[in-house]
Order: C-alpha cells, then sequence, then structure tokens
C-alpha cells in the first residue's frame, strides 16, 4: 500500500491542533485522506466521489471494501506516518 503525505500543519495552541493531507491507493485505486486532530480526538477519512469515508467506521469501510480491521490498519499506518512530522506530542499538557 503507498500511503504519501500532500501538506500538513501542526499548532499546539490550538484546540483543533493538527490537519493533514495525502494520497493513498486502496485496491489498485488512488484517495485523498485526510486526518485531524481536534481537542485531542484524531479522526482520518478518505474522500470517496467527494464524500468522507471514515476509517474508523465498518459501514464506511465496507464502500472502500475493507473489513473494519484493514481500516483500522490503514488508519493507524497514517497515523505512523504523520506522526514522524506532525507530532502533536504535549499538546494536552
Amino acid at each position: 500500500m503507498k500511503i504519501e503525505i500532500l501538506d500538513g500543519w501542526v499548532d499546539l495552541d490550538e484546540k483543533l491542533c493538527r490537519e493533514v493531507d495525502g494520497t493513498i491507493v486502496i485496491n489498485d485505486t488512488e484517495y485523498v485522506w485526510n486526518l485531524y486532530t481536534d481537542d485531542g480526538f484524531t479522526s482520518c477519512c478518505v474522500d470517496v466521489d467527494g464524500e468522507d469515508v471514515n476509517l474508523e467506521d465498518e459501514d464506511d469501510c465496507e464502500r472502500l471494501g475493507l473489513s473494519d480491521d484493514d481500516g483500522m490498519d490503514i488508519f493507524d499506518e497514517i497515523l505512523d506516518l504523520v506522526s514522524e512530522d506532525y507530532s502533536i506530542e504535549g499538546w494536552d499538557e
């Protein structure tokens, strides 16, 4: 699976403290993903025909031909990649 970061930002002084966008290839189709952290909670969605598909939602994952475990694995891979350059360590301190 190919995951790339296109752009992002981190501001540890704000409630919405991180937003990062990129691309991912799932089942031979390239999608744009968006990961954001708001008030300490991180979400990651994939754009499918203009709609956000949440990688943490079983029904949404089915739209991508993924199981909920697959969706969580992809979420974790994206989060690991994002955390290298867009860490929010210390946000709530």
